[in-house]
């Protein structure tokens, strides 16, 4: 059959479709190239088709969700029938002879259907109405969720995982480290039913409106060709620039800020389909990094009570999916760029509190538990926050003038010097060396010195082109 792809009310493309089994055939015409969808079209640069394959199954509910298991066949007929409004962008397919619009059929002015929803979720609520009228057949990723409008507002359900559905309650942690932080954010709620099983999920707003729509990190990646000599991160904000995003700074900011919250909340779902970037539907100007949203896998969510035990493996083996294998690595190659962001962590300092009174309110969780995941935070919080004023370039150039003082001055002295001279040089330095100062925790001026004295042994060590054995002998 022929069908028409539309980005709004604009006519992308003319092809070949087959609903019934979701194939894209051959690209009969290409009616307006700049409004292909991102990077479509070096996906597979020698196949039109089976790069619009490819991102039009990205769109729709994977195949490892819950509901496929067992109702996978309705689920496909739903979607064969469905035009493909969906509430992240504004794209939508149609037969060629059909009378749909985009005014008549898009779910952000017009109402839809929530009893699918509900029906992929699990919820039970006696007989449904099966249309496939509904953004629920265009929700990917694998954590079962649903629409609905409340009071206007489009919002997205998403439901903890047994067995200890905590998915809701780290997407409110997160939440509130953004607010803490003033990181951009969507704004997360949770509610709790009990039962058995009990109902438990989050709520945020969708955070897309008429005129905007969401561009994934994975199709915004697909803007060049990837040199294998270049890192992902590095690739990324190359394609950024290819595709004309302005303000490159702000977006090393706003993603640097993002694995911040992924750190401490030790995110191990943060891929490059729930993160990207927001542009303008009409004019295709790009307007910015989406704020932090989709927080939920984290704070060892799957991991039994008997392995959270074991915190110190636990933190130094979490996982990353964006820009390295593991989270630690993240925090030595970005620590000198969350260092400038000067995030003042001292505004966290009694979030394991709020955590412990969130999880409380979770029937499947005992107070052990609690205890052990709030601990875990303020252990994560502490290690971010040092590791990252380690890694940056004003504390190695701190440690430097101390290492190379050779003055008769007791190393107290050496210290105030260096201080003074690098605030001297640019007064943003002020905040980070005391922040590393303070951080030291010293009990009494000894441990103060030896701690300094530690730190410069180890950091300098490992600092390319410099003396491997580091002189201990401070005049004191």
């Amino acid at each position: 059959m022929k069908y028409i792809l539309f980005h709004k009310n604009i006519r992308v493309l003319l092809f070949e479709y087959e609903p019934e089994t979701e194939k894209f055939g051959k690209v009969l015409s290409l009616e307006n190239e700049k409004h292909i969808p991102v990077g479509v079209k070096n996906i597979f640069s020698d196949n039109l088709s089976r790069s619009l394959q490819f991102w039009w199954q990205s769109r729709l509910i994977p195949k490892n969700r819950s509901i496929y298991k067992s109702r996978g066949t309705e689920i496909d007929l739903l979607t064969s029938e469905s035009y493909g409004f969906n509430l992240s962008d504004h794209y939508w397919i149609k037969p060629f002879d059909s009378d749909m619009t985009w005014e008549k059929g898009n779910y952000l002015t017009n109402s839809f259907n929530e009893d699918i929803g509900k029906f992929i979720v699990g919820e039970k609520y006696g007989s449904l109405n099966m249309s496939s009228n509904t953004p629920d057949l265009f929700s990917n990723g694998q954590q079962d969720k649903r629409w609905i409008i409340n009071k206007g507002v489009r919002c997205l359900l998403k439901y903890g995982k047994p067995p200890y559905y905590e998915q809701p309650f780290n997407e409110m942690l997160s939440t509130e480290i953004c607010r803490r932080l003033d990181i951009p954010h969507i704004q997360y709620t949770f509610v709790v039913k009990k039962g058995e099983p009990p109902l438990i999920y989050s709520s945020c707003p969708c955070f897309i409106d008429e005129n905007t729509e969401f561009v994934p990190a994975g199709f915004v990646q697909y803007a060049k060709q990837k040199e294998k000599s270049v890192s992902a991160y590095d690739h990324l904000i190359d394609c950024c620039k290819t595709l004309g995003m302005n303000n490159i700074e702000n977006i090393h900011n706003e993603l640097t800020k993002m694995l911040v919250v992924d750190y401490i909340t030790a995110n191990v779902d943060r891929h490059f389909g729930n993160f990207g970037f927001l542009r303008n539907v009409d004019t295709l100007e790009w307007i910015g990094v989406v704020p932090v949203f989709d927080t939920g896998n984290a704070m060892f969510y799957e991991y039994p009570t008997s392995d959270i035990r074991k915190s110190n493996s636990l933190n130094e083996n979490v996982i990353c999916r964006s820009f390295s294998d593991k989270q630690k690595n993240i925090l030595k190659v970005f620590g000198n760029k969350m260092s400038k962001l000067n995030l003042d962590f001292s505004k966290l300092k009694d979030i394991s509190s709020y955590y412990k009174n969130i999880l409380s309110q979770n029937p499947k969780l005992d107070n052990e538990r609690i205890v052990l995941l709030s601990d875990l935070l303020e252990k994560r919080i502490d290690k971010c926050s040092q590791t990252i004023l380690m890694q940056s370039d004003i504390i190695k150039h701190f440690f430097e003038i101390i290492k190379n003082d050779t003055s008769p001055n007791v190393l107290s002295k050496k210290i105030t010097n260096a201080a003074e001279l690098l605030i001297n040089e640019d007064r943003d330095n002020k905040s980070i060396i005391e922040k590393y100062l303070v951080g030291l925790k010293a009990v009494n001026p000894e441990d103060f010195e030896n701690k300094i004295t530690k730190d410069i042994n180890k950091i300098l060590k490992r600092t390319k082109n410099r003396t491997n054995n580091i002189d201990n002998s401070y005049s004191r």
